[in-house]
């Protein structure tokens, strides 16, 4: 199904670009029978725009991130945003935005630290290390995890009552139940 909605998506968009001018394009038969179309819009407007607002967008983030995190460890600086913002880490996710950060920093850096692709972990051993490593409570550090594990499900379209079936599909930007939110599997 999911095939079939990308083919639709894709030749409405060849149609509207053929047809509005929007793109100088030519289209032929191919020796094995498909239909072909000329990548040179593509390749030579398209791609080099869509690298270059993407690099700003990253460029930006990072410099955003960067002075949110100065501001943050500067305890003089603490707004009424940050508090604002902490309050809504500990109502969705039930940890600080900060120590939800240093887990996932410390997780990473152990996982290259161990050198495979896929690092496998004893949640009683890792909660073990975070401790000692980055002094946070127990319930701190169980909170997080829960933020970021995948949990196995039985049937694909069963979820957790706390869930709606918006956070399942495939195709829904930012859904709940995805590795991109959630990349540690439990």
């Amino acid at each position: 199904m999911l095939a079939l909605a990308k083919e639709i998506i894709t030749w409405g968009m060849i149609s509207d670009d053929f047809n509005l001018g929007v793109n100088d394009m030519s289209i032929g038969i191919l020796a094995s029978g498909r239909i072909g179309t000329g990548k040179d819009f593509l390749n030579n407007v398209v791609k080099p725009y869509t690298e270059k607002k993407r690099n700003e967008q990253f460029d930006q983030q990072i410099d955003e991130f960067i002075e949110t995190d100065d501001k943050e460890s500067d305890p003089k600086s603490s707004t009424k945003e940050d508090e604002k913002r902490d309050a809504a880490f500990l109502a969705e996710f039930g940890i600080k935005r900060q120590d939800l950060i240093s887990m996932i920093f410390y997780l990473q850096m152990h996982n290259l630290e161990q050198e495979q692709p896929c690092a496998v972990f004893d949640q009683d051993e890792l909660v073990k290390l975070i401790v000692e490593d980055l002094e946070l409570p127990v319930e701190t550090i169980l909170s997080g995890l829960n933020a970021l594990c995948l949990d196995n499900r039985k049937s694909w379209p069963k979820l957790a009552a706390e869930y709606k079936k918006a956070d399942i599909y495939p195709w829904k930007y930012n859904r709940a139940l995805s590795l991109i939110r959630k990349p540690i599997v439990r």
